[in-house]
């Protein structure tokens, strides 16, 4: 968590950010995704036993957490930094500053 990232042209740590994001209204959500993106082109150029196992791969959902900054803006975070701003939610992001 003490990563450093670009954010609004100031530097922050992982931590930072996700606070920054959480005391301006931001929000967590885990989203179900495909462990692998479909590909068309890909899929096509497949034979049937090719096409069945990707199929069975596609399938497969993954979780991707997500902090959202607007409601069509949203950041990718690891399991740790999900947990992290979790808590903070949690206390109230509005207790940060």
């Amino acid at each position: 968590m003490i990563k450093k990232v670009n954010y609004n042209n100031r530097i922050y740590t992982r931590a930072q950010f996700i606070e920054s994001i959480l005391s301006t209204g931001g929000h967590t959500e885990v989203k179900q995704i495909s462990s692998v993106q479909y590909n068309r082109v890909k899929y096509n150029r497949m034979n049937e036993r090719e096409q069945a196992e990707f199929d069975k791969k596609l399938a497969i959902k993954k979780n991707e957490y997500r902090l959202y900054e607007s409601e069509s803006s949203f950041y990718e975070l690891n399991k740790t930094e999900y947990n992290y701003a979790k808590s903070i939610e949690e206390k109230g992001a509005w207790q940060l500053w």
